[in-house]
């Protein structure tokens, strides 16, 4: 059975939640990411918009990726 990782990208708040689950779950090293969350903004205050993007990163084992 494949495994994988469904986000909802209206509801995420950049909690990070999703990095540090991934982290827990494949048991890696201090230092190392295999999945990341971008943040972008746009515009001005007060008119600021914040985008979160959970991504996985380069690092990841293409095991993990399938």
């Amino acid at each position: 059975m494949r495994r994988g990782t469904v986000i909802d990208l209206k509801r995420c708040i950049g909690c990070y939640a999703y990095q540090l689950s991934c982290k827990a779950e494949h048991g890696t090293p201090p230092g190392v990411l295999f999945a990341r969350v971008l943040k972008h903004e746009e515009g001005q205050y007060p008119t600021v918009r914040q985008l979160f993007l959970p991504v996985w990163t380069p690092m990841a084992p293409r095991a993990l990726l399938r």
